[in-house]
C-alpha cells in the first residue's frame, strides 16, 4: 500500500521542478452549462482562467489523483472521466518551469460545483474559449475543440 506523500518544503520543491517536469492532471469538467474553468488568484498567470488541476503526488494513481483534485478545488466527486490529451505549460518565473499534464474530461457525479480552493477567486462554465486565458490552455483548447464542443 503506497504512503501518503508528504509534502516538500519550498526549498526542496524549487531545487526538484527547476530541473525536471512536474507530472499534472488537468481536468475539464462538463455541465448543462458548458465547462468549468476558474479564475487564478495566485500567480502565476494572476487573473487568468484556467483548467481544473494539479500535481500527480509520488505513488498516488491518475485516478485518485484526478478525484483529489476535483474534491479539493471544486467540491465534486466525478463521473466519466476520459482520457482528451495532454497539455505542457511552460513558465518561465517560479517554481513551476515546465508541467506535463494529462487532460482528461469529465461529468459531475455529486456535489455541486464551487470555488473550492485558495488558488481560485471565481468559477465559471464556458461554452467557448475566454480570452483571458492561461496561453497553454488556451492552445489545447484551440487543438481539441472539435472533441470539446461535441461533449
Amino acid at each position: 500500500m503506497p504512503q501518503k506523500p508528504k509534502w516538500l518544503t519550498d526549498k526542496e520543491y524549487r531545487y526538484i521542478y527547476a530541473r525536471t517536469p512536474r507530472p499534472c492532471v488537468d481536468i475539464l469538467i462538463f455541465t448543462k452549462s458548458g465547462f468549468l474553468l476558474s479564475k487564478r488568484a495566485i500567480p502565476p498567470h494572476k487573473g487568468l482562467w484556467h483548467f481544473t488541476g494539479g500535481r500527480v503526488y509520488l505513488n498516488e494513481r491518475i485516478e485518485n489523483a484526478i478525484n483529489r483534485i476535483a474534491k479539493t478545488e471544486v467540491g465534486v466527486k466525478l463521473k466519466e472521466i476520459e482520457p482528451l490529451g495532454f497539455c505542457e505549460v511552460f513558465i518561465p518565473e517560479g517554481p513551476n518551469f515546465h508541467d506535463v499534464s494529462l487532460v482528461f474530461t469529465a461529468k459531475i457525479k455529486s456535489g455541486k460545483a464551487r470555488n473550492n480552493s485558495k488558488q481560485a477567486k471565481e468559477i465559471r462554465a464556458f461554452k467557448k474559449v475566454p480570452g483571458k486565458i492561461v496561453p497553454a490552455h488556451k492552445r489545447f483548447l484551440k487543438t481539441n475543440w472539435k472533441k470539446v464542443k461535441s461533449l
